[in-house]
């Protein structure tokens, strides 16, 4: 719960942030505020991990990534090194990945009358 909350009222904050003060469309200003979160979580899971910390759940990464942190995930995981060996996170990232990319496609044929 501690990491949820802390992730997703700077990640809202943002969204509105950059609605309001930059004009971004609202679509815009979610997807940036999301990735924003999303790599930031990866980035403190790995600080956590070098100094044996409290770590940031799994679930929580693949929530951020299902909801549209999947660019950042995918950046962050590669950038960092993090979360890149272990085969049943990466099982999950690839299966919401594809997902969303079926749904990308979906809606864009859908948008397109096809």
């Amino acid at each position: 719960m501690h990491f949820g909350l802390a992730s997703v009222l700077p990640a809202a904050g943002g969204a509105v942030l950059l609605g309001v003060r930059w004009g971004m469309s609202a679509l815009a200003a979610y997807l940036v505020a999301v990735n924003g979160a999303t790599f930031a979580l990866y980035a403190w899971d790995k600080a956590a991990a070098r100094r044996q910390r409290r770590r940031v759940p799994e679930r929580l990464l693949h929530a951020w990534a299902l909801v549209g942190g999947t660019p950042a995930a995918l950046v962050a995981q590669h950038l960092l090194r993090h979360k890149t060996i272990k085969r049943g996170f990466q099982t999950t990232f690839w299966v919401v990945a594809g997902l969303q990319a079926v749904a990308l496609v979906a809606w864009w044929r859908l948008a397109r009358g096809t």
